[in-house]
């Protein structure tokens, strides 16, 4: 422990010799241990021996030296298997932010920070360069691209596509290939809500929503006070995922509100938090639970397909 201590004051750290669970640190594999030298525990600082003897181990600074527990000692050890520490991503934030203030102020808007999902730089490091990697660099010429006819690219999907089935009741490939091409590929598939005009139902819907968000915000920016009447982003009671939040957010002229429906025994009930309901309304949060029927039951079409073309 005390070489451990000494190789973090100047920047260092074991090499992994021991796996996780140390088994290897007390069969000399952290150094060599070259000189002990025992000290007057009365005066401190003075050597015990009147001939500064040191010992060669440990072993002999018991034996022959005359050591005993709470005594202390100089040691030296040599062939230390060390590199130097990954700089901590918690030190490096500490050192911008000493007082926490910062820290503090990225809570209250539920913020995640760095350091709560990645521990060191070279995890960062790893993290960015992984990123990179998977980042798609080919590209498609207009007479790649996909045109309806099996071929890849973007194409529009329209939503009755994802519901249209084959007599048996299985995906239809041309609907299978089409959605897992455009994951695979771009990591995104555009859905046609109007099926090319046939229908605005959905569209409505999605329309309606944008129009109350309108609204919200430019109620909250011209009636003073209703801002901080407003919930910080948080987690939201009884989710099971840190990023299940709702709540609002404010930074500078960026503005960000999260809402979930609530629901009860009958179904869904209303939105949280719940001083959204006050200021959008009745029609409003009809509008939003409407639009989130929509796209969620796209999204459970696009599940369903991805489940049958992966098993």
């Amino acid at each position: 422990e005390a070489v451990k201590v000494a190789l973090q004051q100047n920047g260092l750290d074991f090499t992994n010799l021991f796996g996780d669970d140390g088994a290897m640190q007390d069969i000399g594999e952290w150094g060599a241990v070259e000189s002990v030298q025992i000290l007057n525990i009365e005066t401190t600082g003075e050597v015990n021996n009147s001939d500064e003897a040191s010992y060669t181990t440990l072993q002999l600074a018991v034996e022959k030296g005359g050591w005993i527990p709470g005594q202390t000692f100089n040691f030296v050890v040599r062939n230390v298997p060390a590199k130097l520490k990954d700089m901590d991503v918690s030190e490096l934030l500490n050192a911008l932010d000493p007082d926490g203030s910062f820290r503090v102020e990225a809570k209250e808007k539920g913020m995640t920070l760095p350091d709560e999902e990645i521990a060191s730089l070279r995890e960062l490091g790893n993290d960015s360069e992984r990123r990179s990697n998977v980042t798609p660099r080919e590209t498609d010429t207009d007479n790649t691209v996909y045109k309806g006819d099996g071929s890849r690219g973007y194409n529009i999907m329209q939503r009755s596509d994802l519901i249209c089935e084959n007599a048996d009741g299985s995906v239809k490939e041309g609907t299978m290939m089409h959605v897992m091409d455009a994951f695979v590929n771009h990591g995104c598939l555009i859905v046609d809500l109007t099926d090319n005009g046939t229908s605005h139902k959905d569209a409505i819907k999605m329309s309606q929503m944008w129009q109350t968000t309108d609204s919200f915000f430019k109620s909250i920016n011209e009636v003073e006070g209703m801002i901080e009447s407003l919930p910080k982003i948080g987690k939201a009671e009884g989710a099971g995922s840190p990023n299940a939040v709702v709540g609002f957010a404010s930074y500078g002229s960026m503005q960000f509100l999260e809402t979930r429906t609530k629901r009860n025994e009958g179904g869904i009930a209303g939105l949280v938090p719940k001083e959204v309901e006050e200021i959008i309304e009745k029609h409003g949060v009809s509008a939003m639970i409407d639009s989130f029927g929509a796209i969620s039951s796209v999204g459970k079409d696009v599940v369903r397909i991805a489940v049958t073309a992966a098993s």
